[in-house]
């Protein structure tokens, strides 16, 4: 697989170190990219303030850290379908503007606007998937913009809709930009990657066989219940992952 490399998302890693700090903990890793979390309202969004953004710069020209895109996670609770005028309404949108002059100003080329638990948005039958998969699909007809694709994940499909994640990358190939890989069964992130029962090397495949050129993100919880509890140190199991990985890579390189 010609994937650019390895990143890690921010919010995977223990809250000490996120922030600019993450640069120096990705290098130490041996990881050269990271995905941004925007932050929460209850935090005002830290990537909303200019002198957050300049100590991230400052260490990124130090470690050479990637930044391959900021994640809007508030958007995984607060639903963007939610009414003009509304106060959860201009909260999303105002978190949307932040992450996109942030995004610009720190060189991320990505926005990933994720929808997994917002209550009146989420999927919960097979019909509502349908619908937006069609609409999603529609949007990205009338949209026709490289830079609006969809994000991709190896293990949320199957845990949160029971779904084959593999044998759904080829039909959006050319829209994805970017992937997570973590692994588990029926909740996210509980086993190391390899473990699960969502085959993410199958996805790993399937992008090898498009010819994926994209960063691969690593978003398994290390400091969470039950990766956790294993009795290893956190950071070897990052470790284990992340050498899992370019094992596979290696291997089909």
């Amino acid at each position: 697989m010609k994937a650019k490399g390895i990143g890690i998302c921010e919010w995977a890693l223990p809250t000490p170190l996120r922030g600019p700090l993450v640069c120096r903990v990705l290098k130490d890793l041996g990881l050269a990219a990271v995905e941004l979390k925007l932050g929460t309202v209850e935090e005002n969004f830290p990537l909303a303030n200019r002198y957050t953004l300049d100590l991230y710069k400052e260490e990124q020209a130090k470690d050479g850290t990637v930044f391959t895109g900021i994640a809007v996670n508030l958007t995984d609770f607060y639903a963007m379908t939610a009414p003009l005028g509304s106060s959860d309404r201009e909260m999303v949108e105002y978190a949307l503007r932040t992450a996109v002059d942030a995004a610009q100003y720190l060189g991320a080329p990505l926005i990933h606007v994720p929808s997994l638990h917002a209550l009146k948005s989420e999927v919960r039958t097979d019909e509502g998937l349908k619908n937006t998969a069609e609409m999603q699909l529609r949007q990205l007809e009338l949209v026709d913009r490289e830079n609006y694709g969809i994000y991709f994940d190896t293990q949320t499909p199957h845990a949160l809709n029971g779904l084959d994640a593999p044998s759904l990358i080829e039909p959006i190939f050319n829209h994805i930009p970017e992937f997570h890989i973590k692994d588990g069964f029926d909740q996210i992130s509980t086993h190391l990657i390899g473990e699960g029962s969502c085959d993410p090397f199958r996805s790993l495949a399937e992008f090898d066989r498009l010819g994926y050129t994209g960063w691969i993100i690593l978003e398994n919880y290390f400091w969470r219940v039950p990766l956790c509890q294993r009795g290893d140190d956190p950071y070897a199991l990052l470790r284990r992952d992340l050498d899992t990985v370019r094992t596979w890579l290696a291997a089909h390189a």
